[in-house]
């Protein structure tokens, strides 16, 4: 078995790309949410607008109900800084995807069945996580099914995930995202814990 610990690449075949009105990348998600057996749906829509040469990387996410895209920074650790004109932090479906998308910083092609690497810090919203990976198997060229586990504190709120997700390491991007998790906290001086499911499938992708 393989420990993975910091394998480094390029997201893209340039190491840095100035700001432009067109993206290096756009991608949609569609996304299932399920919180203590109240189901919705909605989309997230991500642009890759800039990388750095310390393999950090600088989005556009835009999702429902918010007026304008947020413009967060990513570095190599998936560490997220949110642009101050934001009008607020991301969504728990948008910071999954944002986590995932910036795997890019890692060069994940060559894994196989039993592959396995963690991380562990802060998260840019306050957060520290611990995060887990496995790879499970391998259902096609450059396609990888990870199990991960994936912990977040935060002040007296704990979230615990557990999941699936499939990576294309090809393409560099996460192909669809199964979470069950629960999330305890207290509210109003009661301690309570709520289920949650999280979906995400990838449904357009600017690159073929």
């Amino acid at each position: 078995m393989r420990v993975i610990t910091c394998i480094l690449a390029a997201l893209v075949a340039t190491s840095s790309a100035a700001f432009a009105d067109q993206p290096l990348r756009h991608v949609e998600y569609a996304v299932a949410t399920n919180v203590d057996g109240r189901a919705s749906t909605s989309r997230l829509l991500l642009d890759l607008v800039g990388t750095t040469n310390d393999r950090g990387i600088s989005l556009t996410i835009a999702e429902p109900g918010v007026a304008d895209p947020v413009r967060v920074d990513v570095d190599a650790r998936g560490v997220v800084t949110i642009a101050m004109a934001s009008d607020g932090p991301l969504s728990p479906e948008a910071k999954m995807l944002v986590y995932f998308f910036a795997l890019g910083a890692q060069n994940m092609t060559g894994l196989g069945r039993g592959d396995e690497w963690a991380a562990d810090g802060a998260t840019g919203d306050g957060a520290q996580h611990r995060t887990r990976f496995r790879v499970v198997r391998t259902p096609g060229e450059g396609r990888l099914d990870i199990a991960f586990t994936r912990d977040l504190e935060l002040g007296g709120e704990h979230t615990g995930y557990r999941g699936r997700l499939l990576y294309d390491a090809f393409k560099v991007v996460p192909l669809s995202v199964d979470a069950r998790g629960e999330v305890q906290a207290s509210e109003l001086g009661v301690e309570r814990t709520h289920d949650v499911r999280l979906a995400l499938t990838l449904v357009k992708d600017s690159q073929p």
